[in-house]
């Protein structure tokens, strides 16, 4: 009998030692006797819901140091413009110039952009009003950052612009854009991009941080582009040829003119989140995500890009 009754003790501390403490659970954790270390800020990407005390190490999209001003190159386009491939090789080399910094939207407009017989239509319908703003007086144009070169300091001669409009001829984009880049900027502005393969939808995260304050209302703009598109193109020399359209313009997610942004002082940090469903004409993998910060609908801050998945 006191063999048994030994056997049954030992049997009883060995599940006993088994049993899971219930203090193990953080759900079980007194907040104020064992606090959950994490980041606390909804909007920083390591955020921790179950965090009762922060930890300091927040991590953001958008960061917090004063930084350069990037470019956004508008080019106004179309396919039967035999100059405008030679405006889409200058906008491509001032990028490799500097691959981080520069953004191209090719803007085809209605006067150049009706396409040659069952090729696709790549003009938008914000086209004409961002034609109107610009007073494109000949094609290829562009405009960098929608900035107003004539009132800037050393801006002539290839930064004139026709009647004080805001387009350059493709022989300013590079002394402009590098204008701009020696500029800063009182936002930075970060993107990123999640796919839904399902919806086929995007959801498209911004992330804007003033460092400086500016005093005024400004403008999100969310754009769709998208590369690797095959249309006839009439290019000068060649006649009309087999040609690849990239970065067009596909798509203002926000509107023409973007959407507004009140809160701009110093220190505030601001995020937005947009949706965006490809269309069964666009090949996913060729869209890219741009997004910039305007104090309206001119003077581009800055900008950002990601691709679409």
């Amino acid at each position: 009998m006191k063999k048994i009754y030994l056997l049954l003790l030992v049997i009883g501390v060995a599940f006993g030692s088994c049993k899971k403490d219930s203090n193990d659970d953080p759900k079980n954790k007194d907040p104020e006797k064992d606090p959950i270390a994490g980041c606390m800020d909804e909007m920083a990407q390591n955020y921790n819901a179950e965090a009762t005390e922060d930890d300091g190490n927040c991590e953001y999209l958008a960061a917090t140091t004063s930084e350069k001003r990037k470019v956004v190159l508008e080019d106004f386009t179309g396919v039967k413009c035999q100059w405008c491939p030679d405006g889409h090789r200058r906008a491509l080399e001032l990028q490799a110039s500097y691959p981080d910094d520069v953004i191209l939207l090719a803007v085809h407009a209605k006067a150049y952009g009706t396409p040659y017989g069952s090729d696709p239509n790549l003009v938008t319908s914000y086209a004409d009003a961002l034609v109107l703003q610009s007073r494109v007086a000949g094609y290829p144009a562009g405009t960098v950052n929608r900035y107003q070169f004539n009132a800037s300091k050393g801006a002539a001669p290839y930064f004139a612009q026709n009647d004080n409009g805001l387009a350059l001829s493709r022989g300013g984009w590079k002394p402009a854009g590098q204008y701009v880049l020696d500029l800063s900027s009182p936002v930075n502005v970060a993107v990123k991009s999640e796919y839904d393969e399902a919806s086929k939808t995007a959801t498209i995260t911004t992330e804007l941080y003033y460092t400086e304050s500016v005093g005024s209302t400004n403008k999100l703009n969310v754009a769709i582009t998208e590369s690797g598109i095959m249309t006839k193109q009439a290019e000068a020399g060649k006649g009309i040829v087999d040609y690849q359209q990239d970065n067009v313009l596909r798509e203002l997610v926000t509107g023409q003119w973007g959407e507004d942004i009140s809160e701009t002082e110093a220190g505030t940090r601001i995020q937005r989140t947009h949706t965006y469903t490809v269309q069964s004409e666009q090949v996913l993998e060729n869209l890219e995500v741009v997004v910039f910060v305007a104090e309206g609908q001119e003077n581009i801050y800055t900008g950002a890009r990601t691709s679409l998945k």
